[in-house]
């Protein structure tokens, strides 16, 4: 179903282009903000900034930019308060080190991975009118997932002989029954239902487009295990709206694809470049263990235990590195690595095993690229641990501090009876009509003041309210609850009594019952006093935060970089 790009289309793209067209980009390393000197600093850069600010299409700039102003203040605010909470020695203990230390090498693997991935994932916008064309056409398909590449190609010999017969859709349904990994389509013979190009793993939608309506694929591996792919049908996908429409989520996909297949790839070339090596007599000890401990443990294998010689095999070498199964273990109960996903087939078993070390892999090429000595990685490290620190030296050098006694909360309620007031508020039953005739003529007749019963009746013969079935209730409440008939409910004096009909809105007519009268009340100090504690303890906690960020500012400079207004409108842009 592909067709050739029309001038039409051409023309469409063109326009998107330039739409989509990537304002002056900022670089990563932008400071705009520094805080304080030598060990006693903190930076603000462009990455932070980006992570707590979002553009909106179409606000006004004005608007964006006091939002943006906003967020520069607040960040401002947290590494003032990280700076303090270091001075206080908050950042010494045990566990800020370790949080410092997860942070360091968060930030080490996320500018990686931007480098290595994000920052080359530039789609081409004709790759996006591809896209677009090709998803003109759709599939029906049902698969069989499995984890063994010798149980996909059993279940292939079985299924290959008999797929010309009547047989062969009850067959591949008990098939999928008996042997499917996939638990979300299990349940109903493996279907996948309709999908486009761009929706499934590649490997798979290759497959499955290649495919002829009727036809049974070989195995087929993707990251999830094999697949035995049944393709049923191809249609027209009448639901695909127009390219203008569809530009900015097939781009999204597009980049989201090409992302993944950069990590895989630059994963492949690491494992390659420090030859990653699984050294087969502990792998099969490994493998035997694993599968011994899924069978006994059906929420998961218990912690492998390996005998004095188990522990001395050779288990992966990378590089220099070479880790034995007593090493291993030691790995897994220190938590720096995990045990690998285990899989009965034991070259996928294999690949799990493999990627158990990637994060000691690419800390690894991080540093060799000198990623890890970039300014931003420091910025971001303070960014995560100030996000906390900041809240814990609130919390033990502010909070601790303020004290509220019983008098100051008496005080306040005395003085603030309006905070602890109740307004008046009313129970009520109403029917409600279309027409005023139906209303005055067969309702109103048969009301009687006080009859609930017969209000009850009446209001599940005729009323189109919402609280018809039950009776009419609109239960109790207070005045600008129901604008369109709480002014009528609220001038009744006589409880039971019954209004005259009245308009209600859109054109609808009403009759009202009051039921019962609550006066405005004013809230025991008892059950009052815990939210006024809490109240105050809040804005106090806040004047003394406010004096103490004060201090912080005599204490560490601030700066700003020249250009930084111009920056601020740069953001805005982006």
């Amino acid at each position: 179903m592909k067709k050739c790009l029309t001038i039409l289309t051409l023309t469409a793209i063109l326009f998107l282009a330039s739409c989509t067209g990537k304002p002056k980009v900022i670089d990563r390393d932008t400071l705009l903000i520094t805080i304080g000197d030598k060990d006693m600093k903190r930076e603000i850069g462009i990455v932070e900034v980006r992570a707590n600010f979002f553009s909106y299409e179409g606000e006004d700039p004005d608007t964006a930019l006091m939002r943006l102003t906003q967020v520069m203040d607040n960040l401002v605010e947290m590494h003032l308060l990280g700076l303090g909470a270091q001075a206080a020695g908050m950042l010494n203990d045990s566990s800020a080190i370790y949080t410092i230390e997860m942070s360091r090498e968060n930030s080490v693997l996320g500018e990686l991975y931007w480098q290595v991935v994000i920052n080359k994932a530039e789609i081409d916008s004709l790759e996006i009118v591809k896209l677009w064309e090709e998803t003109g056409e759709e599939i029906w398909c049902k698969h069989i997932l499995l984890n063994d590449s010798a149980l996909a190609d059993s279940i292939y010999e079985i299924l290959s002989p008999v797929w010309d017969s009547p047989e062969r859709d009850s067959l591949f349904t008990e098939m999928v029954s008996l042997f499917s990994e996939d638990m979300g389509t299990k349940p109903i013979g493996g279907d996948l239902d309709y999908f486009t190009k761009g929706r499934m793993v590649k490997p798979f939608e290759e497959a499955a487009f290649s495919m002829s309506d009727g036809e049974l694929s070989k195995p087929v591996k993707t990251d999830f295990g094999w697949h035995l792919i049944y393709r049923i049908s191809a249609r027209e996908n009448i639901r695909r709206r127009p390219l203008e429409e569809s530009y900015a989520q097939l781009k999204a996909m597009k980049q989201q694809e090409l992302q993944r297949e950069l990590a895989d790839n630059y994963i492949d070339s690491l494992k390659k470049a420090f030859n990653v090596q699984i050294h087969e007599p502990a792998l099969t000890v490994l493998h035997k263990k694993m599968a011994q401990g899924a069978q006994s443990n059906p929420f998961g294998p218990p912690p492998v235990e390996f005998s004095d010689e188990e522990k001395s095999y050779l288990f992966i070498s990378y590089g220099d590195e070479k880790v034995t199964l007593g090493d291993l273990k030691n790995k897994i109960d220190e938590r720096k690595w995990i045990l690998p996903y285990f899989a009965e087939d034991t070259s996928m078993f294999r690949k799990n095993c493999e990627n158990i070390m990637l994060t000691d892999l690419l800390l690894a090429a991080a540093k060799e690229a000198g990623v890890d000595r970039l300014p931003v990685i420091e910025r971001n490290v303070y960014a995560q641990v100030d996000r906390t620190y900041s809240w814990q030296f609130i919390e033990d050098s502010i909070k601790k501090n303020v004290t509220v006694n019983d008098q100051d909360i008496v005080q306040y309620y005395d003085e603030h009876p309006e905070e602890f007031t109740l307004p008046e508020r009313r129970r009520a039953r109403i029917i409600e009509t279309t027409t005023l005739d139906s209303l005055k003529n067969a309702v109103l007749p048969q009301l009687r003041r006080g009859d609930t019963l017969r209000f009850d009746t009446l209001a599940k013969l005729h009323s189109i309210h919402f609280s018809s079935r039950s009776g009419g209730k609109l239960g109790l409440f207070p005045q600008g609850r129901y604008p369109a008939f709480d002014s009528v409910i609220f001038s009744m004096m006589e409880i039971g009594g019954i209004s005259d009909v009245f308009s209600a809105d859109s054109g609808l007519f009403a009759v009202v019952m009051l039921e019962e009268v609550i006066p405005e009340t004013l809230l025991p100090f008892e059950d009052v006093k815990a939210r006024i504690d809490g109240n105050m303890r809040i804005s106090k906690t806040d004047s003394v935060k406010l004096l103490v960020l004060e201090d912080l500012k005599s204490k560490y400079k601030i700066d700003t970089v020249s250009n930084y207004e111009q920056i601020l409108q740069q953001i805005i842009g982006n």
